[in-house]
């Protein structure tokens, strides 16, 4: 017992702070909530469904009583019509002639209830007799044609002389269809009378019927079954063109509910079939529940957790991060300190500690570190001043001697490009300081527009104009020029009629204004807005993945000088393109 007390301490000891949070909450939070909230919800699911049930209950009652209703008023009528002692002796009376019979009939219609089908509507009353003076028509009939008919073996067999039938007429009457029929039988005076033999059948409207159990569906797939016929069904129509369909094996593996009961010899079975998927509206009772259940059981815990394990765990992680720079020339102190417990104390405690061993790494080690690392770089800072002066000396000397080769050989134009590289290199080679005046960038620019005349001919036409209260402003060195490099390339290279460049440094108000416009092909807006986002993103990191490097190379080091600066670029597609440069005037050096 002690070894396994002694193996769970091990295990608790060596278990992270943040880890043991997410234990306790696990095991001792959450886990107790879920359950609870499954308990709960499975609870509620199960009411749903028990109510679901008794609505199915409901349903199939209503059901019944309307189908018991349907025949109780033909069962009455049906009831006077065997009691007719008038009728009885009319459908057994011998008739010598057809029109004895027919005044027997007069007679029989205006005394009896017969006329008007006794108040039932989409119904039609049928008397056979078995009586072969009687003629067909009307409400009587002679019962010989029909004993060979489906329905009268029915009736035949019923030992309680009344009976139901969900019946499919296919007479060969011309003109007539096979159509749904509901029958209602009984023989008449089968146990008080002697004489021949009288049917009675009620033919009641098949579509009637449908109508009154349509009403009572609702949104249930419901199937009744008379004799294991299908009688009436919401999900597959009830053509009364078409015979009765049966109820098959498959069809009863989906009901979910089910009824029987009889009724005047017909056994009658409804069935409400299962719904697919999950009932939406029980599921959307339970809706409410499951979110509630998902704020308090995981989302609620969630975020106490998490400030617990931010008030607790990350600060302690903030403290060993600063532990493990021990290493470093210098201790760093913690800049944030939030709350004031134990540790908060301890991160303050901390910082003391801090700048106590700061002071005396500075003292002892850092600044003798300093002083040979700083004698160390003036030695370097020497050495590279003279590697520069000596590598243009040499190229500036031999671009000299080409020049002065060109004019001894009259090959002037030559000279002159050389002339212009050597001013172009001479201003490249030279950074002692990043930064020149904007009359040296002018000078620049039109060096190298010069020299690029030689390469487009009468292509390119330039203007450069720079107001004399601009030319002392200093600005970064090759920031104008890249601008014009680019439209160069950009513009007037790909344009086949010839192109102008205009460069302009003006003030306006408290501005100080360099455009760089030209007549070149353009961008459309959608290059547009890319220069735009390249010039409004320019970083160290971008500038080190992207193929513009000159212009973004020129937008940062013009924000380097002033974060104020903006750019802007204009361009119309087929037209140019204008960049310009707004500089706060307050801030440059003159």
């Amino acid at each position: 017992m002690l070894k396994v007390f002694k193996k769970n301490r091990e295990f608790y000891y060596g278990m992270k702070l943040g880890n043991k949070l997410k234990f306790l909450f696990v095991f001792f939070v959450f886990m107790p909530l879920i359950i609870t909230g499954s308990i709960i919800i499975f609870s509620t699911i199960s009411n749903n469904r028990a109510d679901e049930r008794r609505k199915m209950k409901n349903v199939t009652e209503a059901i019944k009583n309307t189908i018991i209703g349907e025949f109780d008023y033909p069962s009455s009528v049906a009831q006077s019509i065997n009691k007719n002692d008038y009728l009885e002796r009319f459908l057994s009376e011998q008739y010598e002639t057809p029109y004895d019979y027919y005044v027997a009939y007069k007679s029989i219609t205006s005394k009896s209830i017969l006329g008007n089908n006794i108040g039932m509507d989409n119904a039609r009353i049928m008397i056979y007799a078995d009586n072969e003076t009687i003629l067909n028509g009307g409400e009587f009939f002679q019962l010989a044609p029909v004993k060979m008919s489906s329905w009268y073996n029915v009736l035949a067999k019923q030992k309680g002389g009344t009976c139901i039938m969900f019946y499919f007429d296919t007479s060969k009457v011309p003109y007539v269809t096979p159509k749904r029929k509901i029958l209602y039988m009984m023989k008449l005076n089968e146990k008080f009378y002697s004489g021949c033999e009288r049917v009675l059948k009620i033919e009641i409207d098949y579509q009637s019927f449908v109508s009154k159990m349509q009403n009572l569906a609702e949104d249930y797939g419901i199937y009744i079954l008379c004799d294991n016929k299908i009688v009436f069904s919401t999900t597959d129509g009830n053509d009364t063109t078409l015979n009765y369909g049966t109820f098959d094996k498959k069809m009863e593996d989906d009901v979910e509910y089910t009824a029987s009961f009889e009724n005047y010899g017909a056994n009658f079975k409804i069935c409400i079939m299962k719904k697919k998927g999950m009932n939406l509206a029980g599921f959307l009772k339970i809706i409410p529940l499951i979110i509630f259940f998902i704020v308090i059981d995981i989302i609620l815990p969630f975020f106490v957790l998490s400030r617990l394990e931010r008030s607790i765990v990350r600060r302690i992680n903030v403290i060993e991060q600063s532990f493990s720079k021990v290493d470093d020339e210098e201790l760093h102190k913690i800049e944030t300190i939030e709350g004031s417990d134990e540790i908060a104390g301890l991160m303050k405690n901390y910082n003391k500690m801090v700048d106590r061993t700061n002071a005396l790494i500075q003292t002892v080690y850092k600044d003798k570190l300093n002083e040979q690392q700083m004698d160390i770089a003036r030695q370097n800072a020497e050495l590279l001043a003279l590697h520069s002066q000596i590598n243009p000396h040499f190229l500036f000397n031999a671009l000299e001697s080409i020049r002065m080769h060109s004019i001894l050989k009259k090959e002037y134009e030559t000279a002159d490009m050389v002339e212009c590289l050597a001013i172009m290199q001479r201003n490249n080679t030279n950074w002692g300081n990043d930064m020149v005046h904007i009359r040296d960038e002018a000078e620049f620019v039109k060096a190298y527009l010069e020299l690029q005349k030689y390469r487009f001919g009468n292509r390119l036409s330039y203007e450069v104009d720079i107001d004399e209260e601009c030319k002392d402003v200093i600005i970064p060195k090759l920031t104008v020029v890249t601008f014009v490099e680019n439209a160069c390339i950009h513009g007037i290279e790909k344009k086949s009629n010839p192109g102008w460049i205009f460069v302009r440094a003006y003030l306006e108000k408290t501005d100080v204004v360099i455009e760089v416009e030209d007549t070149g092909i353009g961008m459309n807006e959608e290059e547009t807005e890319a220069m735009r986002a390249l010039m409004l993103h320019s970083s160290m990191d971008n500038l080190k993945n992207n193929k513009h490097v000159g212009i973004m190379n020129a937008c940062l080091r013009l924000r380097m000088m002033n974060e104020n600066v903006k750019i802007r670029v204009e361009s119309e597609e087929k037209t140019g393109t204008m960049i310009e440069i707004r500089i706060p005037n307050e801030s440059l050096e003159s």
